[in-house]
């Protein structure tokens, strides 16, 4: 989940991370709450993704959620498919915006021997997840390290 908050000329976002099992247990959290990322909150995205990634054990299949339609879309591509493409939007001319984000997400990927899937939320329970998480990072409170729940 990312957020953003503008001041007169610029923008900074945060973002705030869940690690769900498949039974929606909470077995990892974290945060960039004393960190600022410059620009506006699909900037938060990818550094939690990778957060989230390193976390994960080797060989896990990751699942992310996310209500940015071009991060589900890029993200639904595999690794060899964006690699393929040499990170190029899809007029083959000009690079992904964020393209050196995704160079190391597939790094990851492919050094844990992950598998990566994309998709809006689209149940009650996975879009509360959602709101609880924008509802925190809005708040800014104590998050302990990427790591174990307590």
């Amino acid at each position: 989940m990312t957020n953003h908050r503008n001041a007169p000329g610029t923008k900074s976002c945060n973002h705030a991370s869940r690690l769900l099992s498949e039974d929606d247990e909470v077995i990892g959290c974290g945060s960039s709450r004393n960190e600022r990322l410059d620009g506006d909150q699909t900037k938060a995205v990818h550094p939690a993704l990778i957060e989230v990634l390193l976390a994960v054990p080797d060989g896990s299949d990751v699942e992310v959620l996310s209500t940015l339609n071009h991060v589900v879309e890029e993200l639904s591509r595999t690794a060899a498919q964006r690699k393929a493409t040499c990170y190029l939007k899809k007029d083959g001319k000009t690079l992904l915006e964020d393209h050196a984000a995704l160079v190391r997400i597939d790094e990851i990927l492919e050094a844990k021997n992950l598998r990566l899937s994309a998709r809006r939320p689209s149940t009650y329970q996975e879009r509360s997840h959602a709101k609880t998480l924008l509802d925190e990072i809005r708040e800014f409170p104590p998050t302990t390290p990427f790591g174990r729940a307590s």
